[in-house]
């Protein structure tokens, strides 16, 4: 099982807070010197190894991690690395079954907190607005935005509402469109999902409108109800949260009125950094701090998983159709997959999370998920005072996995011998993602 030694947290976190910068070459400022004289040394001399990364091995330790799936197109990839054994070749165990638990932990929590399971999915932003009672979890990958919250109108009624581009182009200001658009929808039968994910976008958009839900007829229901009801023509308008349910309608002819991408273009209003949401991994705290170096293993797969869904999507949907259309009930086309991972809930890369932990823009989780912390807070819903380091381990994941990248470089190039079988393996590690292990094998053979 996993071993806790010196590459534990508070270590970990004391070394990385001094030498890491993001992106960077610098952040190898730390340690650079003791290694410089190394670089370009024989295979059969020693290359000094930093005692605050993870202890050299050429075994992985194997653990077991029981893993929940939540019923949705960016949740369920995970599903593509336990059918092709990603998760086995970094000595990861999948349980309760081969394909984890059934449990969205956006809807309850408790599955994780009770120990039923050890890794779920879910919404980052909903996980914050539970900080006054849940303070034992952490997020350790952040793998995209949500981008597919909108109100949609049915293709016969097409004609009878406009989107708030055509109010836009009829002369009317963004603001004055939002209100025209809203407008239409007094009086009507809208369907809004009970995901908690979705209630600060409804909020927004009623408040930019100018209306109140009172002035609706508004339906709460689950997304796959929205789509039943919406397509039985028991709604006006439909407004679902999950990507499968908006591709449905979309591929039946659905108008978008108002969308969340119109919106942080559009708007002005400060409160539009709150309507970004992002999902992640999360797990346990004791996990998260005691057994560290399997989490890191867990997010190489991830990663891993987002690289073939980026790079030959085709095959990836092979692995996660038939589990997701079996889960949601379904018939869902490689296409329509295709489109939620690009355009709703849009999926990141390894090399482009930064956008995620840095800079000014509503992706930025510590912007946008603070932001609605501090609503929160105004609202009462959260009584004390929060941060998101509270529960966002993601970022320190993603930092650790850039330095044992950069190691591993720099040790590939110091110990030479690429057809050696360690070497070989290392190298194998790091084609996967997991640049945790290609260090590890890579210190284990330059001390040999």
């Amino acid at each position: 099982m996993d071993r806790i030694g010196p590459d534990g947290a508070q270590n970990r976190r004391t070394f990385l807070s001094r030498a890491y910068r993001l992106g960077s070459g610098a952040m190898l400022a730390g340690s650079a010197g003791s290694f410089i004289a190394a670089c370009g040394q024989k295979e059969t001399t020693s290359v000094p190894i930093s005692s605050a990364l993870a202890q050299p091995g050429t075994t992985i330790p194997t653990a077991t991690l029981n893993w929940a799936m939540a019923p949705y197109a960016d949740e369920t990839m995970a599903v593509i690395a336990m059918k092709q054994g990603w998760f086995s070749n970094v000595g990861i165990d999948i349980g309760p079954t081969a394909t984890g638990a059934k449990f969205d932990l956006t809807e309850s929590i408790a599955p994780l907190v009770s120990k039923q399971v050890d890794v779920g999915s879910g919404v980052f932003e909903v996980f914050a607005s539970q900080l006054d009672t849940v303070d034992t979890v952490r997020s350790f990958i952040t793998f995209d935005t949500f981008e597919g919250f909108g109100f949609f109108a049915p293709p016969e009624s097409a004609q009878t509402y406009k989107s708030v581009q055509e109010f836009q182009a009829q002369g009317q200001s963004f603001e004055q469109a939002i209100r025209s658009t809203m407008g239409q929808m007094r009086g009507k039968t809208v369907g809004t999902a009970t995901d908690p994910a979705s209630r600060l976008f409804y909020n927004i958009c009623f408040s930019l409108g100018g209306i109140s839900a009172s002035e609706l007829k508004r339906k709460n229901l689950s997304n796959p109800n929205i789509v039943t009801a919406a397509l039985s023509s028991r709604l006006d308008i439909a407004a679902p949260s999950g990507g499968v349910e908006i591709t449905r309608l979309l591929s039946q002819g659905f108008k978008p009125l108002l969308d969340v991408r119109t919106l942080l273009k559009e708007s002005q209003d400060a409160r539009r950094l709150q309507i970004v949401t992002h999902g992640v991994y999360l797990t346990r705290s004791d996990i998260y701090e005691q057994r560290y170096e399997t989490v890191l293993r867990a997010a190489s797969v991830i990663y891993r998983v987002l690289d073939q869904l980026r790079d030959d999507h085709v095959k990836a949907a092979s692995y996660q159709l038939p589990f997701l259309n079996a889960y949601t009930g379904t018939k869902l086309t490689e296409t329509q997959l295709a489109q939620i991972h690009k355009g709703i809930a849009v999926l990141r890369t390894f090399e482009e999370m930064g956008e995620f932990y840095a800079g000014t823009q509503a992706n930025n989780i510590y912007l946008n998920a603070q932001a609605q912390i501090e609503q929160l807070r105004k609202d009462k819903v959260l009584k004390g005072p929060h941060k998101v380091s509270e529960i966002e381990g993601a970022r320190r994941v993603y930092r650790d996995l850039v330095r044992y990248k950069a190691e591993s470089d720099r040790l590939f190039k110091a110990v030479g011998n690429a057809g050696d079988p360690v070497v070989r393996r290392a190298r194998a590690q790091y084609e996967a993602r997991n640049y945790l292990d290609s260090y590890r094998f890579l210190a284990a053979h330059s001390q040999a």
